[in-house]
């Protein structure tokens, strides 16, 4: 039996790992676009708190697009895993054109979700990134890279199940990460739910017109 019954279930789950920061003035919740966003929906609506999104593009490596080498930021700057580029014989010169087709969706996506709510400043502000779990975490790790830069007071990672080798990767980088199944090894997020599929553009958007601003 998995864990999570969906992406909803898991975010209202891990809401309660968070109950510390329940109507807090200076805190906001940043779900990873897209099915991120489902989970963090409902981490600020038991918590709430305001909610806002981020758009980080996985790169996939050119013999599988599954297998995430990189991500890109909001920024359009790139972050590769190491480990994964050794591994894969690979160098940053292969993801030329897969780099330009992830910035092509990440603008699309940005834009369009933008329409529904105006970015929100997080300078000086507690920020909880939530997303549907860590695996490798090379796409939170440029999330969390692009959100430094905002100058936040403290960032918090949470999410429903990490990896160890997600954990150890990212722990530097965060003030915390919380997670509210124990830190294991596995190889896929979607295996501990029972149904994760993609989330739609219309999905993300009724959750942000739904949202506190």
């Amino acid at each position: 039996m998995p864990d999570f019954q969906n992406r909803t279930d898991a975010g209202q789950k891990l809401a309660h790992k968070l109950i510390d920061y329940q109507k807090s003035n200076d805190t906001i919740v940043i779900g990873v676009v897209r099915g991120g966003l489902v989970v963090a929906s409902e981490v600020a609506n038991f918590l709430d708190l305001p909610l806002d999104f981020i758009v980080v593009r996985k790169i996939g490596c050119p013999n599988n697009r599954e297998l995430g080498a990189g991500a890109i930021t909001q920024m359009g700057e790139v972050v590769f895993k190491e480990t994964v580029l050794t591994k894969q014989g690979l160098v940053a010169e292969d993801f030329k054109g897969i780099i330009e087709e992830e910035l092509t969706e990440l603008q699309r996506r940005k834009d369009k979700f933008r329409e529904y709510q105006k970015e929100q400043t997080i300078k000086g502000k507690t920020v909880i990134v939530v997303d549907d779990g860590i695996a490798m975490g090379v796409t939170l790790k440029a999330t969390i890279m692009s959100l430094q830069k905002a100058q936040p007071k403290k960032i918090i990672l949470a999410v429903p199940i990490s990896s160890l080798n997600g954990k150890e990767y990212l722990e530097n980088d965060v003030d915390e990460i919380i997670s509210f199944l124990p830190f294991q090894s596995f190889r896929d997020v979607e295996d501990f739910y029972g149904i994760f599929g993609d989330t739609t553009d219309e999905e993300v958007i009724t959750i942000l017109k739904n949202s506190r601003v």
